[in-house]
């Protein structure tokens, strides 16, 4: 298992709307990969880190899963 992650900053005060917009291509774009969304989740900053990083995360299970991902 992998995990790929994408990591964001969000502009200051705008973090809601970023965040919303994340849920929306899951639901809207990755839903049409074969990537399974129900093991993706979405990271906040909070204690210790950023408060406006987000990272989208997936897990697959191989490079080739990835790179279906990409096509």
């Amino acid at each position: 298992m992998m995990i790929a992650r994408w990591t964001c900053e969000a502009k200051f005060g705008m973090k809601s709307e970023t965040l919303a917009l994340h849920k929306e291509w899951a639901e809207q774009i990755g839903s049409q990969t074969d990537i399974d969304m129900l093991k993706s989740r979405i990271v906040t900053g909070s204690l210790g880190a950023k408060e406006t990083i987000i990272q989208d995360e997936f897990e697959t299970e191989n490079f080739a899963e990835l790179d279906a991902f990409f096509q």
